[in-house]
């Protein structure tokens, strides 16, 4: 570790590794440090159902009511840029186990037909209790640890795990070392709080399963479930992987601790036994941790007029949103029109 960088950058997630891409592809001779309080990838990133989607129509169609059709649409298509970033950069292939097989939003019952960008359609398959479908085709899903690889793994940048960080808006100390610094991005999410002590997010922990191989059926596609605020996928080994159901024991979920909850777990794997296949049979369960804003909206800027930016609070979209927004935030530093005002404090 040296005693300067002209960046440095807090946290080892998708956004913090995002931020790292588009500043070395804008300033390429610059030195870069990542340093993160956990093991690299210990948040929601590397942990999630690896869903590389623009959301589910619930999301959107809350948006909508909240903020206006054409607040929801110009998210949706910031969201559809991420994923055609992330391809473009060669970061999207077989050695992620990447797939295009598009998403579906399931309901019981025949939502607001609302938005243009959304048809419906048969489910693909018997989905019992279940009739009606969403379909957004451009959607895929990858290996979520494998991505955070192969981005790291592109990157010529410094890293410090496991690390002590001290910062007080003027003096960053890592390791009992003093650290000089051009920018400083704090990239943490769920732990944005413990680094600026402006309350900008909160942790909220998710809980996830895979069951084991199952031949019994091929799901293609990504699955929202609305009523029950489930999502699930299958993968190139025929699992199923399922999360979700947070609301069903909200106070306990609201923390930056792993663990998994019994209560939910349960109800997980139940969900899609009565769904799916009564056969289905549990492989693996575990947790990640996510930050959640208030407006459900990820925040990104400058902080108080200093040398300080951050951005975090993706509230379980940061595989969606983190890409572009990191190239937004980078961007923004020649160009302060650059990042969209619906992610903005201000």
């Amino acid at each position: 570790m040296k005693n300067k960088y002209s960046f440095i950058i807090l946290g080892t997630g998708i956004s913090s590794l995002s931020m790292a891409h588009w500043l070395s592809q804008k300033y390429p001779n610059d030195s870069i440090l990542l340093a993160d309080i956990h093991e690299k990838f210990y948040g929601a990133s590397s942990k999630n159902a690896g869903f590389l989607t623009v959301g589910s129509f619930h999301f959107f169609n809350k948006m909508a009511q909240e903020k206006g059709l054409s607040t929801a649409t110009e998210l949706l298509q910031f969201c559809q840029t991420n994923h055609d970033l992330l391809f473009n950069a060669g970061f999207l292939d077989d050695s992620v186990e990447y797939k295009k097989d598009g998403s579906y939003t399931v309901t019981s019952s025949a939502p607001n037909m609302s938005q243009e960008f959304f048809k419906k359609i048969p489910a693909p398959i018997a989905i019992k209790g279940h009739e009606f479908c969403h379909h957004y085709a451009l959607d895929g899903s990858c290996h979520p640890q494998k991505l955070l690889n192969k981005i790291f793994k592109s990157l010529s940048v410094d890293l410090v795990e496991n690390a002590k960080i001290s910062f007080d808006l003027k003096n960053l100390t890592i390791n009992d070392q003093t650290l000089a610094y051009d920018k400083l991005f704090v990239t943490t999410n769920a732990w944005l709080n413990q680094i600026l002590p402006t309350p900008l997010v909160s942790p909220q922990r998710a809980q996830i399963l895979k069951t084991k191989p199952t031949r019994d059926f091929i799901l293609k596609g990504n699955f929202y479930f609305s009523d029950h605020l489930i999502y699930l996928r299958q993968n190139k080994a025929g699992q199923i992987i399922v999360g979700g159901l947070r609301t069903l024991d909200a106070e306990t979920e609201a923390t930056d601790q792993l663990g998994t909850n019994t209560k939910i777990q349960n109800a997980l794997l139940q969900f899609v036994k009565d769904r799916l296949s009564k056969n289905l049979e549990l492989a693996e369960a575990w947790s990640g941790i996510m930050g959640f804003t208030e407006n459900h909206l990820p925040c990104a800027g400058q902080y108080q007029e200093s040398s300080t930016y951050f951005m975090g609070g993706f509230s379980g979209h940061g595989m969606g949103m983190a890409f572009h927004l990191a190239k937004r935030l980078v961007d923004s530093l020649e160009n302060p029109n650059a990042l969209p005002k619906l992610f903005t404090l201000s």
